[in-house]
């Protein structure tokens, strides 16, 4: 027993005695030249070791290096790609002898890393090996690794950046963004055993705490395969983000499984911390769950609330040209203005009084080319129809925006290959229901639109307000319309359009006095002595057929208090010209007189003049509405009682005052 702990003795004294004089004899100086060409043959870069290598004693060794940097490409901002200003590296010894690198610690201070792409955003952190062996640098030495056997696996139980600068700079652009590591703290115990992360750091001034526990960093370099799993908690602004979950294939960032958690206190204040401009919600929620892969993902079972409502639903995307764009949203109730309000940042209090600085007045807008239409002649962005693949249904039972209710929204959008398709859609408007379908074909070089739409009772106080007109008239409108046109721009497609518009006011009260814009001169003519205020309305309907752009007026009445009007003629829509004959109805000495006005020229500014022709014949009496109402909906109209004047006809264009022909100039 004796002779056996003599044995053990003396082979532990052997081996302190080849430790020592292996610390004592081995110069790691000498191995820069062989580290320098590894390096450059496993990147393709330049590594510089400007520091003096050393070996510390310990029985595991622990080597130093500083003032380390690693080479740019060309065409870069800088020289270097990363600079560090120490490396600490201290390796396990027995796992050597089973090709097998265990670091036990490595430290990096002050490293200062800049990813960047160059002007044509070409990536530095792309790297090229070379192909041939790097030259053997000194007489009877070799670089060493892990020969034929293949290259050795690495485990490293603890990594620590200290005071690290880590920038990102859009070779395009110019924009820089930058994080700064305080301290970030990489530990596993085992090449197979999991990770934990902790980090803070700051990004662009902003402080973010990370959590993460994860599958090990041999999942990462391909050593390992299987699922590799994250736990990861992010903490920014208040904001508190989760994931949890797993990755298939980490590398590829395939097989995504993974749920996903955000508690927002403040939006607003989160957004000035990441320098975005995001809208002020307030105690936002988040909830869902991500899976499949970059190209192909679906964001499912997923919840959110916030102060300005709630939205669930299903999303799949398909990334590519076109993008694709599948799912369901709904919603309970949401408050659209709220999204559209402008956040105050944090600490800032809104200027008041004489004395508040005003605030700088916002870049101008680009002037739109001037156009001769007042239908608009812009192109219409039909190009993005082609850039989009989209199946998504859309419920909403309570919406607020602009300052207006709607209730139980429908609507399926479909959109493929530019065909885009809007059926059905529907809403509860304040006053009324809405239901519209609408087409557009942007593969074809004239883009054909069609829309149907139909709103038995839309309030006019809410709407004349949103358009910024007076309350001139009040009531519900309904509106019919089954239209087809055309073309790449709004002008354009009015100017090919077939098919039917009706708007009808059933009743309500009217103040002609307040209409404005190009229509004020002509209620002036048919109604010179008209008192000021509202009056009663009885009816007003309007109906024009169109045919390639021309309307034909079926209805043209208005019947109320002060003012009873009826009319026919045209409209051209292609040179937007009208040519119409309206006849304004008054009772003088117990009879009925007429007075008859043409109106027309531009859609713009029209010109009126009396129809000296028609002037004083007898017009129809009684209330012209009824016949109106029931033209409106499409049905015939009824026969004129004995001795009544005939319908009006369609207006010619007065001496000296010939339809335009032309845009205005």
């Amino acid at each position: 027993m004796r002779s056996v702990g003599r044995i053990v003795l003396g082979l532990l004294v052997l081996v302190v005695a080849v430790t020592g004089y292996f610390v004592l004899t081995f110069d790691p100086e000498t191995y820069k030249p062989q580290i320098v060409a590894a390096v450059k043959q496993a990147t393709g870069r330049d590594l510089e070791i400007k520091g003096k290598i050393g070996l510390a004693w310990s029985l595991s060794p622990t080597i130093e290096a500083s003032d380390v940097t690693l080479s740019n490409p060309s065409g870069f901002s800088r020289s270097d790609m990363a600079a560090i200003g120490k490396v600490d590296l201290q390796l396990a010894l027995i796992p050597l002898l089973g090709k097998r690198i265990e670091i036990v610690r490595l430290i990096l201070s002050k490293p200062d890393v800049r990813l960047e792409t160059d002007a044509k955003g070409r990536p530095n952190w792309i790297f090229t090996p070379q192909t041939a062996p790097a030259p053997a640098t000194q007489s009877g030495a070799a670089p060493t690794g892990g020969g034929a056997s293949g290259a050795m696996a690495v485990a490293i139980k603890d990594i620590r950046i200290e005071n690290g600068v880590f920038t990102y700079r859009n070779g395009k652009t110019g924009e820089t963004n930058t994080l700064t590591a305080k301290q970030i703290v990489l530990q596993e115990a085992s090449l197979e055993a999991p990770l934990h992360a902790t980090a803070t750091i700051a990004v662009d001034g902003t402080d973010v705490a990370i959590v993460a526990d994860t599958g090990s960093l041999g999942h990462l370099t391909g050593a390992i395969g299987g699922l590799w799993t994250v736990k990861l908690g992010v903490t920014v602004a208040g904001a508190k983000i989760g994931i949890d979950g797993g990755i298939a294939d980490p590398l590829t960032r395939a097989g995504l499984d993974l749920s996903v958690t955000a508690i927002v206190p403040d939006l607003a204040v989160l957004g000035v911390a990441l320098k975005q401009d995001l809208p002020p919600l307030k105690a936002l929620t988040f909830a869902g769950k991500l899976s499949g892969d970059p190209r192909k993902f679906s964001f499912h079972d997923v919840k959110m609330t916030s102060s300005a409502g709630d939205l669930a639903g299903d999303l799949a995307v398909t990334m590519g040209l076109p993008i694709g764009l599948t799912g369901t949203l709904k919603s309970e109730k949401l408050d659209l203005d709220i999204l559209s309000a402008p956040a105050t940042p944090p600490g800032a209090k809104p200027a008041s009084g004489p004395g508040a600085p005003a605030a700088p007045a916002a870049p101008a807008a680009p002037a739109a080319p001037k156009s001769n239409w007042l239908i608009s002649d812009q192109k219409l962005p039909f190009g993005q129809l082609q850039t989009v693949n989209t199946d998504l249904w859309i419920a909403m039972s309570a919406l607020h925006v602009g300052g207006l209710d709607y209730k139980a929204i429908q609507a399926h959008v479909l959109l493929k290959d530019g065909m885009l398709t809007l059926d059905p859609a529907s809403a509860d408007l304040p006053q009324g229901h809405l239901a519209l379908t609408l087409s557009a074909d942007a593969g074809k070089t004239a883009p054909p639109v069609h829309l149907t739409l139909r709103a038995p009772g839309l309030a006019l106080a809410p709407l004349l307000a949103s358009l910024h007109e007076p309350a001139y008239i009040a009531g519900n409108l309904e509106v019919i319309a089954d239209l087809r046109g055309a073309g790449e721009s709004l002008h354009a497609i009015a100017a090919s359009l077939d098919g039917t518009l009706t708007l009808v006011v059933p009743g309500g009260t009217i103040d002609t006095k307040r209409i404005g814009g190009s229509a004020a001169g002509v209620m002036q003519v048919l109604n010179p002595k008209a008192g000021s205020g509202p009056s009663a309305l009885r009816c007003l309907v309007v109906r024009f057929d169109f045919a390639q752009g021309v309307g034909t007026a079926r209805a043209l009445t208005l019947g109320s208090a002060v003012l009873n009007v009826e009319g026919g003629g045209t409209v051209n829509l292609a040179d937007e010209t009208l040519a119409l004959l309206l006849r304004s109805r008054a009772s003088v000495v117990g009879t009925t007189v007429s007075v008859p006005v043409n109106v027309f020229g531009s859609l713009a500014a029209p010109q009126t003049k009396v129809d000296e022709v028609t002037i004083g014949q007898r017009a129809a009496p009684g209330d012209s509405c009824p016949g109106a109402l029931i033209l409106a909906h499409g049905q015939a109209e009824p026969a004129a009682p004995s001795g009544a004047a005939p319908p009006p006809a369609p207006a010619k264009p007065p001496i000296g005052g010939q339809l335009l022909k032309k845009p205005i100039q």
